[in-house]
């Protein structure tokens, strides 16, 4: 890990479609079928990106369906 907060913010943000995806969040999105519409990213690509944001904690996931189990990525 990076001592730096601006290094590591560096590190996540470097990505373009870490940048697009986290810009369709501010704008309201919030389902993952959204995203992939939205952004154009390959499901794997738009999956792995959000479970970084997740991770670093810049979003959060959220239930809203448990039939089907269905997920929501907030701020």
């Amino acid at each position: 890990p990076q001592p730096c907060s601006i290094a590591r913010a560096a590190a996540l943000l470097a990505d373009p479609w870490t940048i697009v995806l986290l810009r369709d969040a501010f704008r309201g999105v919030r389902r993952f079928d959204d995203f992939l519409a939205l952004s154009g990213a390959a499901r794997t690509v738009a999956a792995a990106r959000l479970r970084r944001l997740v991770g670093s904690g810049i979003l959060a996931r959220r239930r809203y369906s448990e039939r089907p189990p269905r997920d929501e990525y907030v701020l």
